[in-house]
């Protein structure tokens, strides 16, 4: 096996994204809607279809025709967004595909209604290493939060470039501990996303080199209840955010300033991200394959507790191929 460090694997999901709550999502969303509640776990540059559809207003001419509130609110936790779900106070959500996994594991029916984006995973080394690749790190110690995608991503990278099992130790790191340890260079390289690898680089303490060549994709998701008892109100946030995607694509530069103003983040670094962005991912055979590759991976590590696979049903075809 690949050396992981700091806790057993068995325990990991707990502590990577909090306690899962699970609950019935049976009748979840069986309420007449008059308020939308529209969450995103964390902030990310790579939300830029939702960002660009609430600051252009998009969002809000659904509601109006619709008849309904939007609210917005912000989780840091896998637990809180569970909690939300059970205690039917999120329609929508906004994550990468390995909460979703867990979700789906602890017993909440998603279906995914806009897809986002995806990410090219990318690896934080000192500004004057030679490194320029995962290869070049055997020997090394490298950051990456166990359980989530990138961390699936290493582990995959590692295999496919033949090295032995004990070629480099992972190291469990949440964000800030990661970036506390690389800036004590008590870890040699930092696998994250943006804007993270941006903001080290614009400071100046810290070289972007390419990572695993699995990839990250983000999208929408929303109780499969909601989504049958308001296909047309999903319908309709579903094409302001393939217009917003599509916004993303073709002027990246008003797109950018949107997002950084949304974010809060230096214009510069939002930029230096959009190129590590694609904003074309659909829902398609590809993306199953990868969430279904990444499910089997988290229940063989012991990260989730029950073996879920993903059918073409969960996409529900609003921005799928």
């Amino acid at each position: 096996m690949i050396r992981w460090t700091k806790i057993k694997r068995v325990a990991l999901a707990g502590l990577v994204f909090g306690l899962i709550v699970a609950g019935d999502a049976a009748s979840h969303h069986a309420r007449a809607v008059d308020a939308v509640r529209i969450g995103t776990f964390s902030t990310a540059i790579d939300y830029a279809p939702l960002y660009i559809a609430k600051r252009e207003g998009w969002l809000d001419e659904v509601a109006r025709k619709h008849n309904v509130t939007i609210e917005y609110r912000r989780f840091d936790t896998l637990a809180a967004i569970n909690d939300a779900l059970a205690a039917k106070k999120l329609d929508m959500i906004a994550q990468a595909d390995t909460p979703a996994i867990y979700q789906t594991a602890s017993g909440n029916k998603l279906l995914e209604i806009a897809p986002f984006a995806s990410l090219i995973q990318e690896i934080i080394v000192a500004p004057g290493s030679r490194a320029e690749g995962l290869a070049d790190l055997k020997g090394k110690r490298i950051g990456v939060l166990f359980g989530s995608g990138f961390h699936y991503g290493a582990v995959k990278g590692i295999e496919k470039l033949g090295l032995p099992p004990d070629a480099m130790t992972l190291v469990n790191l949440p964000p800030a501990e990661a970036r506390a340890a690389f800036a004590a260079k008590t870890i040699d390289a930092w696998l994250i996303w943006p804007p993270f690898v941006q903001q080290e680089v614009v400071g100046g303490t810290g070289k972007a080199i390419p990572g695993a060549r699995a990839r990250a994709n983000i999208s929408l998701f929303a109780p499969e209840d909601f989504v049958k008892q308001n296909a047309a109100l999903v319908a309709a946030v579903s094409g302001v955010m393939k217009r917003a995607q599509e916004f993303a694509r073709t002027d990246p530069r008003q797109a950018i300033t949107l997002v950084a103003a949304e974010t809060a983040l230096p214009e510069r670094v939002v930029a230096m991200a959009w190129s590590k962005i694609d904003f074309s991912l659909t829902a398609g055979p590809d993306v199953l394959q990868e969430m279904n590759g990444q499910a089997g991976f988290l229940f063989k590590e012991g990260f989730i507790a029950q073996e879920v696979k993903f059918a073409p049903s969960f996409f529900q075809g609003f921005g799928s191929k």
